[in-house]
């Protein structure tokens, strides 16, 4: 773009048209692009995808993926505090989950169930920095604002219904009124029970429409949590810190309070993915690391892409770099956990 002077003998009026015509050229310049390259998008399994988002560190051996179990005992040692919930039996014979999930036992028989996905070290384990990426993709501070997957899939796909936003996001923070809590805390069925409540309901409600064949419902969160360690063993991470003491010896120091980046469970139901099927593993001794088959981000959301019809490598040019839909388009969709 040329530089604009303003000559004595030129108009006012050519002089802003220039202007005009050059301001629009620099915000075409910034405006995001979609590729010229022409990207095979895969078919879509599933027509809506929706985020249950577990936010703060959902332990995975509290929920998910259950491990020995160690009652409080003062004097107890730490080092077999894996899970403090026992597990349960679900609808599906090999399946186990921690108790207090009784309803989402139900339904297991309609899900996938990811025990294997990792978050990288990102220099620090805060939940910010974890659930930027998560959403994104991308680790923070970026030179742009990443878009989120879901507005990925809205930019890329479109509304569904003319009279509904393609990207929905419900469950703000109470933010300016000296509170921090969730909306959606207050949104349980309280001492009714969670079977008067929303989590397993939402899945038998989109079954009993026959809709949950083509949603595709996702639970998820920044990471895991342990008792012991932060990150993974050998972090590099600046705020890396053990438990101080081997045994247990108050019950405030019971339960794992530790975040933990090295395996983490995601659940999905409906949208293409298998039912009553279990990918990955963690170790059942410490450190709960991904053993098999491990799900980065990126990969994630590849997999998540992939049921809507959306190709990982999907790119958009913005301030003349390319901005792929996974980390430089290389995430992978997991396929077998796809029926």
């Amino acid at each position: 773009m040329q530089p604009l002077s303003l000559d004595p003998d030129q108009p006012r009026r050519d002089f802003l048209k220039k202007l005009s015509a050059a301001s629009i050229a620099a915000l075409m310049a910034r405006a995001p692009r979609a590729s010229a390259e022409t990207i095979v998008q895969p078919t879509a399994t599933a027509d809506a995808c929706i985020l249950l988002w577990m936010g703060g560190g959902m332990a995975a051996p509290e929920t998910f993926d259950p491990k020995a179990y160690q009652p409080f005992v003062k004097g107890a040692p730490v080092a077999k505090m894996l899970s403090t919930f026992p597990a349960i039996d679900t609808s599906v014979d090999n399946i186990k989950i921690c108790q207090g999930l009784e309803q989402i036992a139900k339904v297991m028989d309609r899900a996938t169930l990811i025990r294997s996905a990792v978050q990288p070290d990102l220099g620090t384990i805060l939940h910010s920095r974890h659930q930027y990426h998560w959403h994104t993709g991308y680790v923070p501070p970026q030179t742009v604002a990443a878009p989120h997957i879901g507005a990925w899939m809205a930019k890329v796909l479109g509304p569904r219904n003319p009279v509904m936003p393609a990207f929905i996001n419900i469950g703000q923070r109470l933010e300016g009124v000296g509170e921090s809590e969730e909306l959606k805390a207050f949104t349980t069925g309280g001492f009714f029970g969670s079977e008067y409540g929303p989590i397993a309901r939402l899945i038998l409600d989109l079954e009993e429409r026959k809709l949950l064949d083509r949603t595709l419902v996702v639970i998820a969160s920044e990471f895991s949590r342990d008792a012991l360690i932060e990150g993974v063993p050998g972090s590099k991470a600046s705020d890396q810190t053990r438990f101080k003491s081997d045994t247990l010896e108050e019950s405030k120091h019971y339960g794992l309070h530790r975040h933990f980046t090295g395996g983490t469970s995601v659940v999905m139901f409906g949208g293409g993915v298998k039912k009553g099927f279990v990918y990955g593993a963690t170790a059942d001794e410490r450190p709960l690391i991904a053993i098999k088959n491990p799900v980065n981000i990126s990969d994630l959301h590849a997999t998540i892409f992939a049921a809507m019809g959306i190709s990982p490598k999907t790119m958009y040019e913005i301030e003349q770099r390319p901005f792929y839909a996974t980390l430089d388009g290389l995430g992978k969709p997991v396929t077998d956990i796809f029926a």
